[in-house]
């Protein structure tokens, strides 16, 4: 609802993407965005309509005055969605997350003609979270599919590429729950733009890798998983890791980036995704991990001395100097992936807050001591 044409239908001024579903016109709104939507993809046979993360869903005077709790509000407001999408001719796909905790009787409302699509990315429980809901949409016979993550967000704003401690870990219990609870389809998810688009997708051949893990673990979910980073080397980059030592020295399948770093140059398919990959480790590790510059801007802060200066303009010349040698093997690296405006988006939204440190710490080395 960022458009001004629709901005009294929001359901707080403040939430541009939430519309207040006792409004009349914000149903006509989504029936014309399904219409629309429908109307350029005529060969689909399915359509999600969203309708996640509606925080503020309720709040408003209309929806309080209603008398309705949070999920009658949504329920009542997404069938309405769901009759236009199959009006189209085609089966409505929806995100679980506000009916995840309703009871029996509220998900009893929902159009059965919908796919609950459920989206957990991260935690161990996952599992039993989703034999518990899944239990209540079956006694309410709705259809329901898994939704894990082959790249998330996993609180890291500046991925160059998905996080594999969580993302194998995600797509392997999702695996053990679809085999336990027979569900029937799967949708390996792929995003990482927190706050829609305020952030960048990164280059998306970076997910490859775990793309391949989450089909193997719906095609052929008894192969050896201990095994599969070997076989990817070995069937996606043309490499024999089972001759290469290296990988027995106790490497699992969540170090593919860091494997993959190093043999960059030695692959002999793939190999341009390998040195992207090796550029981003060289930014990543000493700005992020061995010099990161906020540390020693807050002891400059709060603890100036000779000292924390000294360490302050150390780490200041290894940051720049990372980023003076990085920036144009970077634009090369991704050239083959990304046109040259993308590139030069990628690079600024990579670099900015470096160099806005970068800007920090020169204002206090510039100071007399």
């Amino acid at each position: 609802m960022k458009d001004p044409r629709f901005s009294s239908l929001r359901e707080t001024p403040s939430a541009v993407g939430e519309m207040c579903p006792c409004k009349p016109q914000a149903a006509e709104v989504a029936r014309a965005l399904v219409q629309n939507m429908a109307k350029r993809h005529p060969e689909s046979r399915c359509i999600h309509i969203g309708c996640d993360e509606v925080w503020s869903l309720g709040t408003c005077k209309q929806c309080a005055e209603s008398g309705k709790s949070r999920v009658q509000l949504f329920i009542e407001f997404v069938n309405q969605v769901i009759e236009a999408a199959a009006e189209q001719g085609k089966t409505p796909l929806l995100w679980h997350d506000m009916f995840e905790h309703a009871t029996e009787e509220e998900l009893a409302q929902l159009d059965r003609r919908a796919v609950v699509c459920i989206w957990i990315y991260n935690g161990n429980d996952l599992v039993t979270r989703v034999r518990e809901f899944a239990q209540r949409l079956d006694a309410a016979k709705i259809t329901y599919w898994a939704c894990p993550a082959v790249r998330a967000w996993d609180c890291d704003d500046r991925q160059n590429y998905p996080v594999l401690s969580e993302r194998i870990n995600n797509i392997r219990l999702w695996s053990q729950a679809v085999q336990e609870l027979g569900i029937q389809g799967v949708i390996n998810t792929n995003w990482a733009a927190c706050f829609a688009l305020a952030k960048l997708y990164r280059v998306h051949e970076t997910s490859f890798y775990p793309m391949y893990y989450a089909a193997e673990k719906c095609w052929n979910p008894q192969a050896d998983d201990e095994d599969f980073i070997k076989r990817f080397f070995h069937d996606f980059h043309g490499y024999a890791a089972e001759d290469d030592p290296t990988f027995s020295r106790g490497y699992r399948n969540e170090d593919y980036f860091e494997l993959c770093a190093g043999l960059a140059g030695k692959l002999s398919k793939h190999d341009d995704i390998a040195q992207l990959i090796r550029t981003m480790r060289k930014f990543e590790l000493p700005t992020m991990r061995y010099f990161p510059l906020t540390v020693v801007l807050y002891r400059q802060e709060f603890f100036s001395s000779s000292d924390e200066r000294g360490s302050l303009e150390n780490k200041y010349l290894a940051v720049k100097n990372t980023l003076q040698q990085v920036e144009p093997e970077m634009k090369r690296v991704l050239a083959p992936f990304l046109s040259d405006d993308s590139i030069q988006q990628y690079m600024r939204s990579g670099f900015l807050v470096e160099e806005l440190l970068l800007k920090q710490a020169e204002g206090y080395l510039s100071q007399k001591e």
